[in-house]
């Protein structure tokens, strides 16, 4: 019994990715132990039977309109076949085309997403200083004033497509200030600091807090910074408090607004 040495098969796609409609080439080949002519068979291929000569190649042209995965293997005149080999040839697809809108406070930052996957650049306009980047995909912008973003999209490294997005942000001119009407800093994490809080401000002017004989007990001008309860160290008792509060806020018709109340320690 004689056993024939099984032939070999390559391919090779120049580009890996392409745009559509764009010609790139395949290169077959094949080689066999015993010599002689093989036949080559191409999966998809309009000609799918190709003749070799042994160990030669051949350069196919054709056109890419969407991803597909080749399939090569070959047959020797002993009708031994190749294991098959396969290589894909990805097309570029455009980005998606998006225009949306939102509505957000004053003062509320406001982060974009323009993402399509990798692979993309992006320019975003206007550029002004109420964007925190231009050219990544999620910039955050803090305008306080109307107005819409544009960015282009390309396709890197092929530039393909080019898509324009919109992002329109529609501001509300609203402020307001205030404390909530208790809170537990029984350490479990939950409520356990009482903090100034509202929308449209600008700043934190002052945030004081009095126990019930007028005794000053905290002040901040920090809004991240709130009460924990505590004066000097010493835990204070469940009781009634007296809070004041100012802000400055973004209008220029209300630049300022204030507020004084009372709320509960609970413990």
């Amino acid at each position: 019994m004689f056993i024939f040495p099984v032939p070999t098969a390559k391919i090779k796609i120049s580009d890996t990715l392409t745009c559509p409609d764009t010609p790139f080439s395949i290169t077959v080949s094949g080689s066999t132990g015993t010599g002689g002519p093989l036949k080559g068979i191409l999966i998809p291929s309009a000609t799918n039977s190709l003749n070799l000569a042994p160990t030669n190649s051949l350069v196919l042209a054709t056109t890419a309109f969407s991803t597909t995965s080749y399939s090569f293997s070959v047959i020797d005149t002993n009708a031994c076949v190749s294991k098959p080999v396969e290589a894909i040839i990805r097309v570029q697809k455009p980005a998606p085309s998006i225009h949306t809108a939102t509505t957000v406070v004053i003062g509320q930052l406001v982060q974009l997403n323009a993402s399509a996957g990798p692979g993309y650049s992006y320019t975003w306009t206007p550029q002004t200083k109420n964007l925190s980047d231009s050219l990544i995909y999620n910039p955050v912008s803090n305008s306080t004033l109307d107005i819409s973003y544009s960015v282009t999209l390309v396709d890197e490294p092929l530039h393909c497509f080019i898509t324009v997005n919109s992002y329109s942000i529609f501001i509300l001119p609203l402020t307001t200030v205030d404390v909530p009407t208790a809170f537990t800093p029984n350490g479990d994490g939950i409520n356990d600091i009482i903090y100034a809080d509202g929308w449209g401000i600008r700043k934190l002017i002052y945030f004081k807090i009095f126990d019930r004989w007028g005794q000053l007990l905290f002040e901040s001008n920090d809004l991240k910074q709130g009460w924990d309860g505590t004066f000097e160290g010493v835990p204070q008792n469940i009781e009634t408090y007296v809070y004041q509060v100012e802000a400055e806020t973004y209008l220029e018709t209300n630049p300022k607004v204030s507020k004084s109340g009372t709320f509960k320690l609970i413990r």
